[in-house]
């Protein structure tokens, strides 16, 4: 006797498929949920001459990315110096998205203003402020300029998204997602949090590692959920979000401590990127819902064995990156 399937496969299946092949599309190499950022600080020495100095993490180069400043400026690296009227106007970076995927870019002023800006390559261009920002102006920009870092870092974060991918495969459009979803955000905003001040500091290669095997986990338990076995995941999904979003947490806060914030920063700039994470994240499940939608709406129909494949994809992506990163620490041993 067949078991009926506990998730209504035939009407979104096709949907979810679609989505699992773009993101097999983009998932290259081991080391897929780390999208690679530089940071370039400019401090100014005297009026409107600049230091310059790169901050990257330790695998990381420059040597595709071409700054492009204002035309009243000179770039001798490591010196920037600019006639008048100064330092302002149009700034941006070509070859963001061939080795780096996202900058960002802080100019101190001599006065103390700090100004914070986000490059990617949905926006490699940006545009100074003549003079200094005061107030919530300064701060709100800030906050801005960390929430497309946020948003950015979740959407090249094929892993994660594979994850929330796997937890709503297997819960269905239902109230359960809600709080399968929040567990999964309170838990890794807590080691975010925690690793951004300081509090803790995991080993980055072998949170890599299981993070991973959290999407190995995860491929198994949907074919669980499609032949309506029981399981952990899908009895308490969120137990199983929590424990894991805590590691997730952890690879999320590799963004930030890369980037060499001053202490004074770290709380906006949590802020900042904690809320463009889950504007991301939430952001990917509207797509899924419709998507979803537009496979009732169609009437898409596949064979029954069809509703399997994207276990094994899951499954076999996230054995391929743990595989990887344990082989990298193994390696370093």
């Amino acid at each position: 006797m067949t078991r009926k399937p506990a998730f209504p496969w035939r009407l979104a299946g096709a949907m979810l498929l679609a989505v699992m092949v773009c993101l097999v599309g983009t998932a290259t190499g081991a080391r897929a949920h780390e999208p690679s950022m530089a940071v370039m600080d400019l401090r100014e020495v005297r009026p409107n001459d600049f230091f310059a100095q790169w901050t990257l993490a330790p695998s990381e180069d420059t040597s595709s990315l071409r700054p492009m400043f204002p035309r009243q400026c000179q770039y001798r690296p490591p010196e920037l110096l600019c006639a008048d009227p100064g330092f302002a106007g149009r700034i941006g970076f070509a070859g963001i998205g061939t080795k780096t995927s996202a900058v960002m870019f802080r100019v101190s002023r001599l006065d103390g203003d700090i100004q914070t800006y986000t490059l990617t390559p949905a926006h490699p261009v940006v545009t100074l402020a003549s003079g200094p920002r005061e107030g919530l102006q300064a701060w709100a920009g800030l906050v801005f300029a960390y929430v497309a870092l946020g948003a950015d870092h979740i959407v090249m974060g094929v892993d994660h998204l594979l994850f929330v991918l796997g937890l709503v495969w297997i819960v269905g459009w239902r109230w359960m997602l809600v709080k399968t979803i929040t567990a999964f955000t309170i838990a890794h905003s807590l080691t975010l949090a925690a690793t951004t001040l300081g509090m803790v500091t995991p080993p980055v290669a072998a949170v890599n590692a299981t993070v991973a095997l959290s999407i190995l986990f995860l491929g198994p338990e949907m074919l669980k959920a499609w032949r309506n076995e029981p399981s952990l995941t899908r009895d308490r999904p969120y137990v199983v979000a929590f424990a894991f979003g805590l590691l997730h947490g952890f690879g999320f806060a590799t963004a930030l401590t890369d980037a060499g914030l001053p202490r004074v920063e770290l709380p906006w700039a949590l802020l900042g990127f904690n809320i463009g994470v889950e504007a991301g994240q939430l952001g990917f499940i509207l797509l899924l819902a419709l998507l979803a939608r537009a496979g009732r709406q169609l009437q898409i129909h596949l064979a029954g064995w069809s509703a399997a494949v994207p276990a094994y994809i899951v499954g076999g992506l996230g054995a391929f990156w743990t595989i990887g990163r344990t082989a990298t620490i193994l390696g370093a041993l």
